[in-house]
């Protein structure tokens, strides 16, 4: 008799499924992609089994006026009664005069698989704000009025599963757009990871990102390595960029990490560079009723 393939093979091979044939919907990578996870994966939100503080700032093109810039925060926290996890993320998408708000509520049920496996769907309502900044001027022959406020609103559903030191993620953003034109189209993301503790000292997680829409894909590899409290993580996103971010924990509960990443051209004749700071508080007593996750990385 054939012995039936473990349940968490049987999830990973369903996230499998779902991210290849997602792969043709890319929204803009926080460099340090994980540092506030609900951002990217509404379903990891309260994986620390407590309450969470987030927050990323980012700054593209360094040195060049009307650079993007991008800014959020996010908290989220794990009800035991109701095994489900909320959150709220604000981000802040800015070119020059052009600005993009992004305004998500969350929610994530934990459902047991078991004592080490857990499958976290969630769904994400989510508010949009196109604007352009008050200082300019739509351009007409007889008109000096601004531009108008453009919104809209959409849902995101996802998928995380984790199973002890071993967390995948599928995402579809704004998989249904509900009103308004400011809703960006359908963007999958996926993430995967695995935790490998080499001693009391020492730990690594490599790591692998996606992110696609209909115009573009992105794939950043990258692996924190961790000794006590200090952590290093290199990525690489393909064809794009190469980055490296150093962070501390301190009680395992704060976390401060900056980024420096650099970017060029396949011909070499442009290069930029990107800075981000990313700061996470973990508040909970002496122990989380059920953590889902031993540690997730920033990248």
């Amino acid at each position: 008799m054939t012995k039936p393939a473990p349940h968490y093979l049987i999830i990973l091979s369903l996230l499998t499924l779902l991210t290849s044939a997602s792969m043709a919907q890319n929204e803009a990578f926080h460099e340090q992609v994980l540092n506030n996870p609900v951002n990217l994966h509404p379903s990891l939100a309260g994986w620390h089994g407590g309450v969470g503080i987030y927050a990323t700032s980012q700054q593209q093109f360094v040195g060049l006026d009307g650079r993007p810039e991008t800014t959020g925060a996010a908290v989220d926290g794990y009800v035991d009664k109701l095994r489900t996890a909320f959150a709220v993320n604000v981000q802040r998408d800015r070119f020059g005069q052009l600005v993009f708000d992004k305004y998500q509520l969350v929610a994530s049920p934990k459902i047991a698989l078991g004592t080490k496996s857990t499958l976290m769907p969630s769904v994400a309502f989510n508010y949009h704000d196109l604007r352009i900044g008050s200082n300019w001027r739509m351009n007409s022959l007889n008109s000096t009025s601004s531009f108008n406020t453009s919104t809209g609103s959409s849902i995101t559903a996802g998928l995380a599963f984790t199973h002890q030191n071993l967390f995948a993620a599928v995402t579809f953003h704004n998989l249904i757009r509900t009103s308004g034109e400011a809703s960006p189209g359908t963007i999958m993301s996926m993430s995967a990871g695995y935790h490998f503790q080499v001693n009391d000292n020492w730990s690594i997680t490599p790591t692998v990102n996606a992110q696609s829409n209909n115009y573009s894909s992105a794939y950043q590899l990258s692996a924190t390595v961790r000794w006590k409290e200090l952590f290093v993580t290199p990525h690489y996103t393909w064809k794009d960029r190469t980055g490296l971010a150093l962070g501390v924990d301190l009680a395992e509960r704060v976390r401060f990490s900056v980024l420096v990443s650099s970017r060029s051209t396949i011909e070499g004749g442009f290069s930029s560079t990107t800075y981000e700071a990313g700061f996470r508080a973990l508040l909970f007593k002496d122990k989380a009723k059920r953590r889902f996750l031993k540690d997730l990385p920033v990248n």
